[in-house]
């Protein structure tokens, strides 16, 4: 007799806006048609990294019976909840974005969600092969903060990754980006990460970036 189980063969989600409520009266601001499209697109690109993540938590997944026969109550629940916990971070993410880029007003500070988002984007669906130890999050608070100077955080996340100690997925390198100082988006995900407003794959995402550029080496 065969297991009673649940999967999840495929999943399709879609990003949208509300036309009718995205709109703005050009006359109350300073900023230009072409620089506010591009800030409004990276709210979007915010919503659409949260979607990636949702799918990427969630399709191909196998579902036991929860009470042994065919009752799927339990893992409608379950996927509810789930959805709901990334839609709450998903608008916490937008409210930082609109406040660290003061509606792009913060050119600087829109240059650096620039990144991120593309960082994040980049993935196609978010990692899931990540094994973070939990007492790493501290460090990356401490070094958020200024308590932890870069060249210490770096080795200390480079040995990790070298002895298995912490998993992130396998990463190209592109050669060295030129420059060894670490990016402030880089420094941001750590704080986020550190106080739970991004989850693991979010922060690991930058630590491919690193690895990419070649500011970590772990080969």
């Amino acid at each position: 007799m065969e297991p009673c189980e649940y999967k999840i063969t495929k999943l399709n989600l879609s990003t949208s806006f509300e036309k009718f409520n995205s709109w703005v009266d050009l006359d109350d601001t300073k900023i230009s048609y072409v620089d506010l499209l591009k800030h409004e697109q990276g709210h979007f690109d915010i919503a659409q990294i949260h979607a990636q993540e949702f799918k990427a938590g969630y399709e191909g997944k196998t579902f036991a019976c929860p009470s042994g026969v065919y009752d799927d109550d339990e893992i409608f629940n379950e996927i509810d909840n789930h959805w709901i916990e990334i839609y709450e971070r998903s608008n916490v993410m937008q409210k930082t974005y609109d406040k660290e880029t003061d509606h792009y007003n913060d050119k600087e500070g829109q240059a650096e969600w620039n990144k991120k988002i593309v960082s994040l984007l980049s993935t196609g669906v978010y990692v899931k092969e990540v094994s973070i130890p939990a007492w790493i999050k501290n460090n990356a608070g401490w070094w958020a903060e200024g308590q932890i100077p870069d060249s210490a955080f770096l080795q200390g996340i480079q040995f990790l990754i070298k002895e298995g100690i912490m998993v992130i997925p396998a990463t190209e390198t592109s050669g060295s980006s030129g420059s060894q100082e670490v990016p402030a988006w880089i420094k941001n995900n750590a704080e986020w990460w550190a106080k739970g407003q991004i989850d693991d794959n979010a922060f690991v995402s930058g630590i491919q970036y690193l690895v990419k550029v070649g500011i970590i080496k772990v080969s």
